[in-house]
């Protein structure tokens, strides 16, 4: 997840604005996304538990900000 963009030769720098990252699955090659989880700013990475572990998801990640 983006939390931070890396500018050439001056490091990275944090994304402002970001209050949390919504974490969103539907089974492989379905259009119907669920919401299963939200991260924290400036998270970099999510697990998603799943019980079933033979079947392949799509995941989209939304960075919601605030107003």
């Amino acid at each position: 997840m983006v939390g931070e963009i890396v500018i050439s030769g001056m490091g990275t720098t944090p994304i402002y604005g970001v209050t949390e990252y919504q974490v969103y699955r539907s089974e492989a090659g379905a259009n119907d996304f669920t919401m299963v989880g939200a991260a924290a700013p400036m998270a970099t990475s999510y697990v998603d538990m799943i019980a079933d572990g033979s079947t392949i998801y799509d995941y989209m990640v939304k960075a919601v900000a605030s107003a």
